[in-house]
């Protein structure tokens, strides 16, 4: 019998660097893929960000990490 995700400890739960919803809301599942991914991507952007040492790089993902987020949530919101 698996442990849903909410029975398992909060350490193992963090995914990209974000915490999952507590209790998720009944999503389809390519909603849920969306958010996942473009989490995912936030994070990579944050990463790639620390290791680049041009400006105008950084700052672009950065942006691109906040835009990531931004639609990551508003999907979240839309499908609640």
């Amino acid at each position: 019998m698996e442990k849903s995700t909410t029975d398992r400890p909060i350490a193992q739960r963090v995914q990209c660097g974000r915490m999952p919803d507590p209790d998720p809301p009944e999503r389809s599942d390519k909603v849920q893929d969306s958010i996942e991914a473009l989490l995912a991507m936030a994070d990579r952007c944050y990463r790639l960000a620390v290791g680049i040492s041009d400006p105008k790089t950084i700052e672009r993902l950065l942006e691109m990490a906040r835009e990531c987020e931004e639609r990551a949530e508003k999907l979240r919101q839309g499908s609640d």
